[in-house]
């Protein structure tokens, strides 16, 4: 007599089991490589450098001072697990077009910025304040995204006011990836020079920058 069916009947149970054990292990491959591929690297650019000197306040130099906090957010951006890669790490000059040439899913170029000398010095004591430009190539959506998230997390920094989001054409930004730029504050007030010159907070502006990616990550739909 035929005895497979009993065979079957059997070990139906067992079967079962090991189907189902197969399909959560071909789950999990799936897992790990959808998570491999949402890999996310952060791409900071310190403004100026090497020749390329020019805001300034007093001994004060933008391009140094640029350099400092993004190194802070590089290191805290480590610590959280994310990858980062820095256009710069030394005084250097580079152009526009290789900072903008480096791959990355997000670019953050970090400024300072300045009231021309010519401003009458009462104008120039107001004028204070942090923006945030976006790109205007194909990555506009994206870049508004990215910037609408930096915005929700440095415009509560304590000690530092927030002039808008801005669209403008910058050489910089000319790239495939979502790109932002970010002037801190303005060298030429008082108020902005004391908390950018002060390094307790560039650790709380590291602090809201990371925020700032978790939240864009999470737009996107990414964990």
């Amino acid at each position: 007599p035929n005895t497979r069916p009993h065979l079957y009947m059997k070990y139906q149970a067992q079967i079962r089991k090991a189907v189902l054990a197969l399909c959560l292990i071909c789950t999990c491959c799936i897992a790990s490589a959808q998570s491999t591929s949402e890999s996310f690297k952060v791409v900071i650019d310190p403004g100026h450098g090497g020749r390329d000197s020019v805001t300034r306040a007093g001994n004060i130099l933008e391009k140094n001072l640029v350099l400092d906090i993004s190194l802070a957010i590089k290191e805290q951006l480590q610590k959280n697990g994310i990858e980062v890669v820095l256009t710069r790490e030394t005084d250097e000059f580079l152009s526009l077009s290789s900072r903008a040439a480096i791959p990355g899913d997000i670019f953050v170029s970090i400024h300072a910025n300045a009231v021309a000398d010519s401003i009458g010095p009462s104008v120039r004591s107001m004028i204070k304040g942090m923006e945030i430009y976006t790109s205007v190539s194909e990555n506009l959506v994206k870049s508004t995204l990215l910037a609408t998230a930096f915005k929700s997390h440095f415009s509560s920094l304590p000690g530092l006011s927030f002039r808008g989001i801005k669209r403008k054409k910058l050489a910089v930004l000319n790239r495939d990836s979502p790109s932002i730029l970010i002037e801190l504050g303005f060298l030429s007030n008082e108020e902005d020079l004391a908390f950018l010159v002060n390094r307790s907070n560039h650790q709380q502006i590291a602090g809201a920058f990371i925020r700032a990616v978790k939240e864009y990550r999470k737009v996107i739909g990414l964990k």
